[in-house]
Formats: C-alpha cells, structure tokens, sequence
C-alpha cells in the first residue's frame, strides 16, 4: 500500500483526493491545510477518519508520497521538504514561478532518487489522447500548425490565491502551461515564443488574462494561442492543420471536450467521436494512475520535473515578448 498525503485542501486537491481513492493501491493518510476551514468546510469531500494536520513537518512519519496542490510560491519549500526526507512528490503545475525554483526542485529529485511528478493531466484525457494517436498514427500525415481557442470568465473573489500581491498569477503562467505542455508532447521543443499580452482588472496590475501567442516549433511547424478569463462567451478548440488531414477538438469551456473530429486525404466525410470532459476529478485519474503505477513498479510515464520547467520557460517567455513589443524570445534547453 502506498500512502499518500496531500497538502493544500482547495479546488485541485479536492479532485486528487476523489481520483486517488479510486486506486486500490493507495491510502490516504494525512490532510495537511495551515487553514483548517478548508478541511472542516469540506466534510463532503474528505473523510473524517483522515488526520488533518497544520504543517508537513507535522506528518512527516505518516506517508510515503506528497501530492503538493498548494499555490507556486510554496511549490518549492514542500516538494524539496519530502524529497529530502525520502518522499516522492506529485506537484501541481505550474512546478514553481521561477526557473531558479524550478532548477533547485529537480536537483533535489535527482540527488535525492525520488521521483517529482508535475500535475500535466491533459496528457491522460481520453480526447486527448485519441489525438495523440491519431498524430502518432500519420492519419493527418505531418504535422504543420496547431492552434488552441480557449475562452471564458474567471471569476476572481477577493480571497482567490491568484490575486493575492504575495502570488499575483496571472494567466500565462497558471493556465497557459498546460498548453505549452500539450504542444511539446505533441509535437516536441519550443523554439521561439513572440506574444502580447493584456490585463482586464484596473485594480490587478500584472494580472495578465488575454494573451495572443504565436510559437515556432523545432519540427518546423508552428502554433497559435488565442486565451482569455475575461470573456463573456465560451468555446474551446485545439486542432491541427497536417500534410494529408486535419483534426479538432472542442468544447463550450474553457476545458470542456464534446467531441473530436478528423478528416484525411480520400475520406469522403469527416470522422466524429463524442465526449463529456468537464475537468471533474475523472481527468485526473490517468495521471495519478500513472504515476502511482509507476511508484508500485509498473512501466508508466508521466510529466517530470523537466517537463515542468520547459513548460514554465514558454510561460516566462510570453511575458518577455510581450514587455518587448511581441518580438520573439529563444527557448533555452534545460538548464538556466
């Protein structure tokens, strides 16, 4: 049995916890949330027979894997924390807010040999991964640009981490890596990045939420980004154009999948297969699955610490292009 603490209590680790008790290899032995209220308000959620502690030095004893769902701030901290005490660490995207972080994290897995699992788990949706397939399958032939619409409204209460001036996260950094993410397991490295950017709260100054991003890929193909949190109406699609077919997916949300549908070279209509993602804790359950698995020994990959920081470097680069007018910012390797 492999057990599992998770700290931060809110809206992700609610998902993790729900997805993480659904695998019969795992026991959940300990809550950790320096608030109390998140783990008594959500008695409906977590168990009451499951120990809520304050802090993580406080339950270090109590489990043998850290699922970190806290702000990035603190993403650093925990995660170097259990990995130097012998713990593996499932850490929620993005892996922190600065490269330096970032760099210091997977040092600390690496020296340490624990794994640090960040929390990519578009790579498991099931419409996520029939396009995968689909590619690595030449039904589109080769691959000449992607593009991503996703649109629609953040609510923003006064007490969201996001907005506080200690986190003050805006969209390219919290959400955007979860594209950058998708596009490198599709199609492979970032070269350059060119990017504007705006903000729509006066009072939120730094808190980017509509971005326009265009992406040269290593491959030769490119990428096109269209996001925003401030808008009235709702859509998402992410397709791509290739050499012999095209496919999409979409969705009335941000995150929301109805369907996927494909077109190639001699088919005389268009392919379709339905779906009902809505970003609830069941798309969440591939990526603990596999990693998980891959702690109990079973073959399995799942996005690393690696991951995490190229993801971040396209976010930081965004940021940078648009401060400089759009112009196009090179994507290091790995490393600072």
């Amino acid at each position: 049995m492999i057990r599992v603490a998770i700290v931060g209590l809110g809206g992700v680790g609610q998902k993790h916890f729900r997805a993480l008790q659904e695998i019969e290899e795992v026991e959940i032995t300990a809550l950790i949330d320096r608030d109390k209220a998140a783990y008594t308000q959500n008695r409906s959620v977590y168990s009451t027979d499951i120990h809520w502690y304050a802090s993580l030095e406080a339950c270090m004893d109590q489990f043998d894997v850290l699922y970190v769902c806290t702000p990035p701030s603190s993403h650093e901290a925990l995660s170097i924390t259990a990995m130097s005490h012998g713990k593996d660490v499932f850490c929620e995207k993005p892996i922190s807010n600065s490269i330096e972080s970032a760099l210091r994290m997977i040092d600390c897995a690496q020296s340490n040999h624990r794994s640090l699992c960040i929390g990519y788990n578009m790579r498991y949706r099931p419409s996520y991964l029939r396009m995968k397939q689909l590619i690595d399958e030449s039904v589109i032939g080769r691959a000449l640009q992607f593009w991503c619409l996703r649109i629609g409204m953040l609510t923003v209460p006064a007490h969201n981490w996001r907005v506080t001036q200690h986190e003050l996260v805006g969209m390219t950094v919290e959400s955007l890596s979860h594209e950058f993410d998708t596009i490198r397991w599709l199609f492979g490295e970032i070269e350059t990045v060119s990017a504007v950017i705006s903000e729509s709260h006066k009072n939120l100054p730094g808190f980017d939420d509509n971005t326009s991003v265009r992406l040269k890929l290593a491959s030769g193909a490119f990428a096109t980004i269209t996001a925003s949190w401030s808008s009235h109406l709702k859509k998402s699609s992410r397709g791509i154009v290739g050499t012999t077919g095209s496919i999409e997916m979409f969705g009335d949300d941000v995150w929301s999948v109805s369907a996927l549908r494909w077109q190639s070279t001699g088919d005389t209509c268009e392919k379709v297969m339905h779906y009902s993602e809505n970003l609830d804790y069941h798309d969440y359950a591939g990526i603990n699955r596999a990693f998980i698995g891959s702690l109990a020994g079973r073959p399995a990959e799942y996005p690393d610490g690696t991951d995490g920081l190229m993801a971040l470097k396209a976010s930081l680069a965004v940021l940078d292009s648009a401060k400089r007018g759009g112009e196009a910012t090179f994507l290091k390797g790995v490393g600072p």
